[in-house]
């Protein structure tokens, strides 16, 4: 009964994959049309691994009293804060009340600006118009790398208080990167945006993204025209599945697809994939040497990752 259970959860699974969905379910628009905003801010609550106060060169002095908060100099001369230049890229579509990831970076010598506290900063826009007000906990900008603790970001730590002009997106180029996992090719959102507008208006850069160039008529309409795309159909392609339980590494679904040819070292042991091998061969052999279904799973996972397997995988826990 549960074997029948977990069948019809695949199925059920199958089937939602071969639903027409919208662009706007499965990408994300990126790229070329973002636009930059800047501030120069103040992290506090450092305990010491802040600024001495006194390297800061008098263009950073002029920049923190143009674009900065309107603090004396003296209260920078803590070793608990910290003066950043706080960055944020923007989607030319985001619209205000929006929330959106800022990146921080210290401009003075301080030893680490970790778990501190971004106060509320002015970004500003090439125009030096305000358009986004940041604040917030500041965390690690690479959580695997801590010899950057000067670096740091705040997940949706800023928010949008003024519209932002179509002027300010100088590209006429749109980026459309497809989301992690989704089963769909970018060639296939590539031909339903060209058959919905006439003509080739978008062309496949890679398997995951797809280059968008404005029309005329769009030009001055920079939403309308993203509301168009958002709203085209497309239907995802079938793709090879293998859908494998996490804990015995059994496969559930797929395995007759084949792996290219490859040599990988684990351990003490060297793998030598060759003469069509199929999934299931693969697992079959790694189970005679003795590896744990984890270390299994993570091995096909990897040759998924390096093109060795192109069938996408589903780990059921």
């Amino acid at each position: 009964m549960k074997r029948i259970f977990i069948f019809l959860i695949i199925i059920t699974f199958l089937s939602s994959l071969l639903g027409i969905v919208r662009i706007k379910d499965i990408a994300t628009f990126r790229g070329a049309m973002d636009s930059q905003f800047f501030g120069i801010g103040i992290v506090v609550g450092l305990n010491g691994t802040g600024d001495d106060g006194y390297s800061y060169s008098p263009t950073i002095l002029n920049m923190f009293e143009k674009y900065g908060a309107s603090i004396p100099k003296e209260d920078l001369k803590s070793t608990n804060t910290a003066l950043v230049m706080v960055l944020a890229d923007i989607p030319a579509y985001y619209k205000v009340g929006m929330k959106i990831d800022v990146y921080l970076y210290a401009v003075g010598n301080a030893k680490s600006i970790e778990n501190g506290y971004l106060l509320k900063t002015d970004l500003f826009g090439s125009d030096d118009n305000i358009y986004v007000s940041a604040e917030g906990q500041v965390a690690p900008l690479d959580e695997n790398n801590y010899r950057f603790k000067v670096n740091g970001k705040i997940q949706n730590g800023g928010t949008i208080i003024k519209e932002i002009p179509q002027n300010i997106f100088k590209s006429e180029i749109l980026t459309i990167t497809l989301k992690p996992f989704e089963f769909l090719s970018a060639s296939v959102v590539t031909d339903a945006i060209n058959k919905k507008f006439g003509r080739n208006i978008a062309e496949t850069y890679d398997k995951t993204a797809i280059k968008l160039k404005i029309p005329e008529e769009f030009k001055h309409d920079l939403i309308g025209f993203l509301s168009v795309i958002e709203e085209i159909e497309v239907i995802p392609s079938q793709v090879p599945l293998i859908v494998i339980k996490s804990d015995n590494s059994e496969i559930l679904y797929g395995g007759t697809e084949k792996v290219k040819d490859i040599t990988y070292m684990t351990g003490i042991y060297e793998i030598n994939v060759k003469n069509n091998s199929t999934v299931s061969d693969l697992i079959r052999a790694l189970k005679i040497v003795g590896l744990t279904p984890e270390k299994i799973i993570d091995i096909l996972l990897y040759f998924h990752s390096i093109g060795a397997i192109e069938a996408e995988i589903v780990v059921l826990k």
